[in-house]
């Protein structure tokens, strides 16, 4: 398992379990409460008891079971809301892995295209071949004709492949370009590694 995805599980169960520490905490809280409710309920009752009264006025004692009971419902529907925003707080958190995951299979998919591309042009490339040299050293020509004096083949070179921001491999273009170059009656070579236009 990757460490981050690790890390991740980690927190992801730590903040589930402080959840889970303050729902107790709050359910703690409201049940704290409700004893002692029942407590003040106990001290008032003993209180009457100690001033002679024996008989209960029923309508505090209903007000009071009915206090409990709400507490107890808010409690519920405060535990339901939670629980609601938990799940949708879920599926937030799972919505971006989803759309990461189509973005992962978009762009494998555009990889795969790029790379069928490049496949399809290798392929035109080989068919082609003849035609890229011939343009090659037609430009090759003319940058010897612009130059007017003996320019050396490695200049020439580069030059090609500044002007057609491509990169040309010394041994191909020697091979293919510099011998259309010797087959061109225009051109003559003075030296060894150097080509002249002839005017």
């Amino acid at each position: 398992m990757n460490i981050n995805k690790e890390k991740e599980y980690i927190y992801n169960i730590i903040s589930e379990l402080t959840l889970e520490r303050r729902k107790l905490t709050e359910e703690r809280m409201l049940l704290t409460q409700e004893i002692g409710d029942w407590k003040n309920r106990l001290n008032e009752l003993n209180n009457l008891e100690e001033k002679g009264m024996d008989n209960l006025d029923i309508m505090s004692f209903v007000e009071l079971k009915q206090q409990a009971e709400k507490n107890r419902e808010l409690l519920n529907v405060k535990r339901e809301t939670e629980n609601i925003i938990t799940n949708i707080n879920e599926k937030i958190e799972v919505a971006p892995i989803i759309e990461q995951k189509e973005e992962e299979n978009v762009l494998f998919t555009v990889a795969e295209q790029e790379k069928q591309k490049d496949r399809e042009a290798r392929n035109r490339v080989g068919k082609t071949r003849v035609k890229v040299d011939e343009k090659f050293a037609q430009r090759a020509v003319m940058i010897l004709k612009e130059n007017g004096i003996p320019t050396r083949a490695k200049a020439l070179h580069e030059q090609l492949e500044k002007e057609f921001e491509v990169e040309l491999e010394y041994r191909k273009f020697a091979n293919n370009v510099m011998r259309l170059l010797d087959n061109n009656p225009k051109i003559s070579k003075p030296m060894r590694g150097f080509y002249q236009y002839n005017f």
